[in-house]
């Protein structure tokens, strides 16, 4: 039975971000936005036509897209499901909606030309969403993979194709951003894989580590949240107990005086010495003690499953799937099982039921007593 840590993203007072690296070789890289946060409602379909793929022919296409807010009849329309609109020049036929960004290239090895370009559609209220798409080309028909981002959480500034790579270039929201307002730079790699967009998570070589999977929409266009990732480790028993911790790290941070002895506190938080050699040196140090002290006390306490406060709270909203991403500390053999029932039918029911404990104070207090 192998137990794993998270690497994950950590804020220590004014947007310092510390970045954990724990001992699993797979762990995200930092500046890695959570993809099950920020991008939902992978939905699919295909549209006739056997022109090749071109810049002209993805601004003159139809796309799927929610058709709702206010309209001209004064009618107003919400939750409403997927409809075809017709683009002319990349500007669509309803909604205030475009086409930005296309970028061509091969996305498979047949040879062919795909593209990959971001759909925006607003009311004119504060109602609007943006989809990232991705288009190839089968025969006689164009097959279109669409993937709803998080306008308020994620902003993408550029789209490139490269060894059958979708690679975006993104702005996305810190802990300290406001909603409209996401600062921190990272980056994303997405890949078709047997019709369906993935990611590609990396290690630090640059081998491709870990593939995650995106959550599908239902056939009305409303989320399944069932997005989990393809983990490397099989679980051998699904029988296994499971028993759930949550965890807020700024608040151990802030709380907890060993750190506080720790840490320069006028340095982290200090913008000119946020990247400096020192400052690099002093996360480093702090994220293996954290690491540590939350590895010893879930085995001391047997947690099976350590999950970032922000992304559970999150989830049970109902505003994202769960993720071994959102995971702080997991056993491998509880990672799969827990995850396939918490993304399936009745999964936030099943989760409450397993009454998952914070441990924010209990884990303060172990840190000062180390």
């Amino acid at each position: 039975m192998k137990r794993y840590f998270r690497q994950t993203t950590l804020n220590f007072c004014l947007l310092t971000w510390i970045t954990l690296i724990f001992c699993n070789a797979d762990s995200a890289i930092a500046g890695r936005p959570d993809v099950g946060r920020y991008f939902w409602e992978q939905t699919s379909y295909t549209i006739d036509g056997n022109e090749p793929i071109s810049k002209q022919l993805i601004n003159n296409l139809s796309y799927k897209i929610h058709v709702y807010g206010h309209f001209m009849d004064g009618t107003y329309i919400e939750n409403a499901p997927y409809s075809f609109v017709k683009f002319n020049n990349g500007k669509g036929e309803k909604q205030d909606s475009e086409i930005q960004l296309i970028s061509l290239g091969k996305l498979s090895d047949d040879g062919k030309t795909g593209g990959a370009f971001l759909l925006s559609a607003f009311d004119g209220a504060n109602h609007g969403e943006e989809h990232l798409c991705v288009i190839t080309h089968d025969q006689d028909a164009y097959h279109v993979n669409q993937v709803l981002l998080s306008s308020r959480g994620i902003h993408l500034k550029s789209i490139k194709i490269a060894n059958e790579t979708i690679i975006l270039d993104v702005m996305f929201r810190g802990p300290k951003d406001p909603a409209c307002c996401p600062s921190q730079k990272g980056s994303l790699e997405l890949q078709m894989r047997n019709g369906e967009l993935v990611e590609i998570v990396r290690d630090k070589s640059g081998k491709a580590a870990k593939i995650l999977d995106i959550a599908h929409a239902k056939s009305d266009g409303s989320p399944t949240n069932n997005s989990t990732p393809l983990l490397n480790q099989t679980p051998t028993n699904k029988n296994v107990p499971i028993k759930v911790a949550i965890v807020d790290i700024s608040h151990i941070l802030e709380s907890s005086t060993k750190f506080a002895a720790m840490v320069d506190i006028d340095m982290v938080r200090s913008r000119n010495s946020r990247n400096s050699g020192s400052s690099r040196k002093m996360t480093s140090k702090l994220a293996e003690f954290i690491g540590a002290s939350l590895g010893e006390f879930s085995q001391k306490y047997s947690y099976t499953i350590v999950i970032d406060q922000e992304r559970f709270n999150s989830y049970l909203a109902g505003r994202s799937s769960l993720s071994a991403n959102d995971f702080l500390y997991y056993i491998d053999i509880a990672a799969n099982p827990f995850l396939s029932l918490a993304n399936g039918p009745n999964g936030r029911s099943y989760v409450q039921e397993l009454q998952p404990v914070n441990i924010n104070n209990a884990i303060v207090d172990y840190i000062d007593k180390r």
